[in-house]
C-alpha cells in the first residue's frame, strides 16, 4: 500500500518485484512437497 509507494524511489520497485518473484517460487516449492 502507501508504505510500499513511500518506498517507490530509484531501484525498490524493482528489487521489491525480485524479492516477491524469489519468495513466491520458494513457498510453491514448498507447497509441491
Amino acid at each position: 500500500g502507501s508504505a510500499m509507494a513511500s518506498l517507490g524511489t530509484g531501484n525498490y520497485p524493482i528489487l521489491i518485484g525480485i524479492a516477491a518473484m524469489f519468495i513466491g517460487a520458494y513457498l510453491r516449492g514448498l507447497l509441491d512437497r
